[in-house]
């Protein structure tokens, strides 16, 4: 059997221009030429085997081959078989050097050129959905977002979570399938949820992220760090409140744990930063209720909340502003019974 390029790459979703420059030069080496072969193909698979997951690199890889089963294949096997010719082959190699082209184009920034080469890939490859999410990508970079949209609804079946999370900041148009997705498709594990988190962070959708959060702690109930994210999607938000709440809910279920610890560093510091500014804007009621729930956390600052509500109570309040901090108000006076 004669192998194309694409097949000498080792089926790999990702390459350089130079390596795929290379996977066209092994097309001369010769079979018999054991060593000089497994060399070059070693070389070229030890680069990419390592490079990090990136959604925005196009794929070349044929429909009937997944991610999933090339993750699963070990290495050397995956050489022996390329040796001696066992690979699948592929009905038209021409369909699969358009597919490289536009791949080699992509990475150059050519977009309108490796537009070109996709396209003329998918008059023979109408159905391959790693071809469909290239010309995706290839639409997103010419700003064509209706065409690019179209094309990544074909797509959503190839991706892993993570993916899904990092298409959500890609393409605007399919939000609302990519959030069904996220909280339907499951996580291979807890880091996969943490970092699509932290993407829905990034990208301000705290509502989305929250309801995330809760679908991973149900699955991983004992991750400690993962079920202490809540707090950081609080804080993004900048309810204090809503952060506090969920800390005794959590500290009450892992007290005295590391996360625990570093939850209750992490808020009192916020806390305290937010009463400082809002004491200093003359926003008295809202400073003393943070520092109320600051003090809930750690009890060292009961002496200032007792401190700031007594300096409230001199300065003559409405009694519907002394109403809205009762509970501070009481909590004050238990400690140093001010009246």
């Amino acid at each position: 059997m004669v192998k194309n390029a694409y097949q000498h790459l080792g089926l790999l979703k990702s390459a350089t221009l130079a390596e795929i420059e290379t996977a066209y030069a092994l097309k001369s080496y010769q079979q018999t030429d054991n060593k000089q072969y497994t060399e070059a193909i070693t070389i070229l698979r030890d680069k990419t085997l390592r490079a990090k997951l990136n959604v925005l690199t196009p794929f070349y890889l044929p429909e009937k081959w997944t991610m999933a089963e090339i993750n699963c294949l070990d290495e050397s096997k995956l050489v022996l078989d390329n040796l001696h010719g066992k690979l699948k082959p592929i009905e038209s190699e021409l369909a699969w050097q358009n597919m490289l082209s536009g791949t080699a184009y992509y990475y150059r920034g050519e977009f309108n050129l490796a537009l070109e080469n996709f396209l003329k890939a998918e008059v023979s490859l109408l159905t391959d959905c790693h071809l469909h999410f290239n010309l995706a990508l290839t639409y997103t970079k010419l700003a064509q977002t209706e065409k690019a949209s179209a094309y990544f609804k074909n797509s959503l079946p190839l991706l892993d979570y993570i993916e899904l999370g990092l298409c959500y900041q890609i393409f605007s148009l399919n939000r609302k399938e990519l959030a069904d997705l996220l909280l339907t498709k499951k996580a291979v594990d807890s880091k996969a949820y943490w970092e699509v988190l932290e993407i829905l962070n990034k990208e301000q959708n705290l509502s989305l992220a929250e309801q995330v959060w809760q679908k991973a702690a149900k699955e991983h109930p004992d991750n400690l760090d993962l079920y202490f994210y809540v707090l950081q999607i609080c804080l993004a938000e900048t309810d204090f409140t809503k952060a506090t709440t969920y800390f005794h809910l959590l500290n009450s279920k892992f007290s005295s744990s590391k996360p625990a610890r570093e939850a209750a560093r992490l808020l009192t510091k916020m806390g305290l930063d937010w009463y400082y500014n809002f004491w200093h804007l003359q926003e008295y009621v809202t400073a003393i209720k943070i520092l109320g729930q600051v003090a809930s956390i750690n009890q060292k600052y009961e002496k200032l909340l007792a401190k700031s509500v007594t300096a409230f109570l001199q300065s003559q309040p409405k009694n519907e502003d002394k109403l809205k901090i009762e509970p501070e108000i009481l909590k004050a006076n238990s400690f140093c019974n001010l009246y």
